[in-house]
């Protein structure tokens, strides 16, 4: 997990990639289900650590933000409720 944030709709534990072009797959395809496990176990442990005093009763999001650089510019895509829990 890089980034953790508290939004109006809930806590969002985002993971980011990034790929230097030219690339082989985009940076998004990265997080696959291996790495999606390893991200909620530690959402996990997070939340059972002072997550839980600060967040109770809040949704739990896990999004993706992918960055592309190169030829003198960044490529920024979001990817807000990337992957749900129940099926890591």
């Amino acid at each position: 997990i890089d980034v953790i944030t508290l939004a109006s709709d809930g806590i969002h534990f985002v993971e980011v990639k990034s790929r230097m072009v030219p690339v082989q797959g985009r940076p998004e395809e990265a997080v696959n289900a291996a790495k999606q496990r390893k991200i909620v176990a530690a959402a996990r442990r997070y939340m059972a650590g002072k997550g839980q005093k600060v967040c109770a009763g809040m949704e739990i999001w896990f999004d993706v933000a992918a960055v592309t650089f190169g030829e003198g510019r960044m490529e920024l895509e979001y990817f807000p409720s990337a992957f749900v829990p129940i099926y890591v």
